[in-house]
């Protein structure tokens, strides 16, 4: 009799652990699993993980310092003339609950801008240091990429957080287009974005913009 037990605890244990198995296993495969997106308003496709939940407005400091600067290519900077920002609108707002890493779309519709990516870039970090300035810049730096065929810039700027060894930051894509402009911002820290790296890129890659229609233009 306790033999039977003693084999039908041990039962018992492989079947908890086989089940337990099983839910992590899919857990995993849920986590890795992509969500596509489309904005039709903006033309524009983007796949994200499915563990990316949707965040209320008017969160974090952080984002909310993101939003304000998120303006992108536009024009309404002008040459330090006291020309207020023109704000862009929020499509997407999520957070990962996996990586931690906080995924912000934005968009505006305008004609092209005339500056180049080197510019955009530049006022981009500029405005950053201006709604940050009790903040101490630990690095900024920034390159022009191509996206799908269309060529955007890459900002990445860290700060110095309040815990040593802890850098805050944000890595911008900024997309002036034909009749509208694109910025998609991770922030986090340099700690998150190195360890979420591929997860970064393969947002990034899945980018596709169409053109939108007439109606849309006039």
């Amino acid at each position: 009799m306790r033999k039977k037990k003693l084999l039908l605890i041990f039962w018992i244990f492989v079947l908890m652990v086989a089940v337990g198995s099983e839910a992590i296993l899919l857990k995993n495969v849920f986590y890795h699993m992509n969500q596509k997106v489309k904005i039709d308003e903006y033309g524009m496709e983007i796949s994200y993980p499915k563990n990316y939940i949707a965040i209320e407005k008017e969160q974090s400091d952080i984002d909310k310092i993101n939003s304000a600067i998120t303006i992108t290519a536009t024009e309404t900077l002008h040459e330090g003339n006291g020309v207020p920002f023109e704000f862009s609108e929020e499509l997407i707002h999520a957070m990962s609950e996996s990586s931690m890493i906080t995924m912000l779309v934005q968009g505006i519709k305008t004609a092209k801008t005339e500056k180049t990516i080197e510019d955009i870039c530049k006022d981009y970090i500029t405005t950053f240091k201006i709604y940050n300035q009790s903040s101490d810049i630990l690095d900024s730096q920034y390159k022009e990429v191509e996206i799908n065929g269309v060529k955007a810039g890459r900002v990445e700027i860290y700060v110095i957080g309040q815990r040593d060894g802890v850098f805050p930051g944000v890595i911008t894509y900024l997309f002036p287009l034909d009749d509208r402009e694109i910025t998609l911002t991770f922030t986090g820290t340099k700690e998150i974005f190195a360890h979420g790296k591929e997860e970064i890129s393969n947002i990034v890659n899945s980018i596709h913009f169409n053109e939108l229609e007439k109606s849309e233009k006039n």
